[in-house]
């Protein structure tokens, strides 16, 4: 019997291992979430400081 050919769900491409999306996809998507979680905190000290509030320790 043929194997199922699995593709990538984001990039499309061929890949081996049982997710759906390749591990290229995977680091980019992971690094894309940390960037937007940095700047929304960075955003809230912000704010915070703006209304006279000592933003947490971290």
């Amino acid at each position: 019997m043929p194997e199922k050919k699995v593709k990538c769900m984001v990039c499309g491409k061929a890949i081996e291992t049982s997710g759906s999306i390749c591990q290229r996809c995977q680091e980019s998507i992971r690094g894309e979430a940390v960037g937007k979680r940095k700047k929304v905190g960075a955003a809230a000290d912000k704010a915070m400081k703006k209304h006279g509030q000592k933003p947490p320790n971290k």
